[in-house]
């Protein structure tokens, strides 16, 4: 896990997806914690409060918002991105935000990426295709779809996997002297 478990009453936001990373993030937190879900899709927003529900998770809320103009209450302790390109790849997406995130707030993003090994070449056709399916406003791949968040990070590690074509990246936010402290 990349977030710090012993935290004693953290406050996570989560981003994208109808919810299957919520066991693991409910888990983090611990049961003082809290996880907000930021979501745009009105039809997956209802299925991450499904889950909610059906899990008895109180500890759980789904927003349901453009991520690039959702307004959140609370500082957080971390952001999770799980195959959210059009979050992790946006300027204005990251900007929002990164306003809400505490000092040192851990942030982790899962995804898929174009891969520079020539063995990938299919895998990168395929995934290239399977990103038209998303939202019209999703960037498309490149090899590295961390780099608009790189700066922000002060430990960026990342590992690829799949030939290259996922990635898992994590770091420490560095917040800049100009943002919004919650």
């Amino acid at each position: 896990m990349h977030f710090n478990s012993n935290v004693e009453a953290a406050y996570l936001m989560w981003v994208a997806a109808p919810g299957g990373t919520f066991p693991y993030l409910v888990e983090a937190v611990g049961a003082s914690g809290q996880v907000v879900g930021v979501e745009i899709s009105p039809e997956v927003a209802i299925n991450a409060r499904n889950r909610i529900e059906a899990n008895g998770w109180n500890n759980v809320q789904v927003v349901e918002g453009d991520a690039a103009t959702v307004c959140l209450d609370g500082g957080f302790d971390g952001l999770v991105m799980f195959a959210a390109p059009d979050v992790y790849a946006s300027p204005e997406a990251l900007a929002n935000l990164l306003a809400y995130l505490k000092r040192d707030a851990r942030i982790v993003l899962f995804g898929v990426k174009v891969s520079r090994r020539a063995s990938a070449a299919v895998l990168n056709l395929i995934f290239r295709w399977l990103m038209k399916l998303s939202f019209s406003f999703t960037p498309k791949l490149n090899d590295e779809p961390w780099c608009v968040l790189k700066d922000q990070l002060a430990d960026l590690e990342v590992t690829e996997y799949l030939c290259g074509c996922m990635f898992l990246a994590w770091g420490s936010f560095r917040r800049m002297p100009t943002m919004y402290a919650p």
